[in-house]
């Protein structure tokens, strides 16, 4: 989890390109996927700014999610929508960009 700071999420496409994927900031999260799914890792985060993290291990990430149902299944339908979406066209710059004027 972000604590403080901004990130940007990038994954190779079929051309083998970097492509963005989101950018994140306060509050959001990732690296899920991998622990829900089971799965290697499907992208690379790079922060954008100086940036402080919640970090959990696997064990206390599952502890966490069987103690708190709602965040479960929260985390678990942010995940699934997550791997529906295709890699949008957007350049990690012009992401940037249009992120700070929000």
């Amino acid at each position: 989890m972000i604590l403080q700071g901004d990130v940007v999420v990038t994954a190779m496409d079929d051309a083998n390109r970097e492509r963005h994927i989101a950018s994140l900031a306060r509050g959001e999260f990732f690296g899920e996927m991998a622990l829900l799914f089971d799965t290697p890792r499907t992208a690379n985060v790079r922060t954008a700014a100086p940036s402080t993290f919640l970090v959990l291990s696997r064990d206390n990430f599952y502890r966490l999610l069987n103690q708190a149902p709602s965040l479960k299944q929260k985390i678990e339908s942010g995940a699934r929508s997550r791997m529906s979406q295709p890699f949008p066209v957007q350049s990690p710059a012009a992401a940037l960009s249009a992120g700070s004027s929000s």
